[in-house]
């Protein structure tokens, strides 16, 4: 979880989001494409 600069905050992040802005939004960043991402979504390898 990562919170951006000057972010309010007024609900639980979940785990690997980031919450930026007034009032906070959640965000989740791009997984690079590795082979872990491969085991999330096999059918894009294909």
């Amino acid at each position: 979880m990562q919170i951006g600069a000057n972010a309010v905050v007024v609900k639980d992040v979940p785990s690997g989001a980031v919450a930026t802005g007034v009032p906070a939004g959640i965000r989740f960043p791009e997984v690079p494409a590795t082979a872990e991402r491969m085991f999330q979504d096999p059918a894009m390898w294909i």
